[in-house]
Parts: C-alpha cells; sequence; structure tokens
C-alpha cells in the first residue's frame, strides 16, 4: 500500500508518501522536497508557444510570397488587342 500526496509551491514541490505498516503505530513515511520541478513545465509551454509562432509566421510569410506576383507588360500594339504580358513570383 502506498499513498502520496504533492504540494506544488512556486520554486518547490513538496512530495509525501505513506508506505507500509512498520508496527502497531508506525508507518514508512517518505518526504521529499525538490526545488524548481514547476519551472519544468513553464520552460516546456515557452517551448510549445515558440513553436507555434515560427509556424505562424511560416505560414503568414509563405501567403505573403505567393501573392506577390510581377507583371511585366511587354511592348505591342495596344490598338490591336496583342497586349502580352508575363506573371512570375519572386
Amino acid at each position: 500500500m502506498c499513498e502520496s500526496a504533492i504540494k506544488s509551491l512556486w520554486n518547490k514541490g513538496i512530495y509525501i508518501t505513506l508506505g507500509e505498516k512498520i508496527d502497531v503505530n508506525y508507518y514508512a513515511v517518505r518526504i521529499q522536497k525538490r526545488t524548481f520541478t514547476n519551472w519544468i513545465w513553464l520552460g516546456t509551454m515557452l517551448m510549445m508557444l515558440g513553436a507555434t509562432l515560427v509556424m505562424i509566421k511560416r505560414t503568414v510569410r509563405m501567403k505573403n510570397e505567393q501573392q506577390k506576383v510581377n507583371v511585366i507588360y511587354s511592348t505591342g500594339d495596344y490598338n490591336n488587342g496583342d497586349e502580352c504580358f508575363f506573371a512570375s513570383t519572386q
């Protein structure tokens, strides 16, 4: 039988584990203090935010590049309607 409890604070976590019964009135108890365990989660969330921003920026940049089309008109006789243009992306 093992029962555990966790108390999380901003700079540490306190873990208490109640173990097996040793004697009639005694139990094995383990108390651990682990510092800055919540900062691991904060670091993970910051990495996820950074990856999301990079993906959004890349998507916006690709959409902008697709919309940039340079149209080059050639000289021609516009009265006869033989206008010629070329579209290219850069």
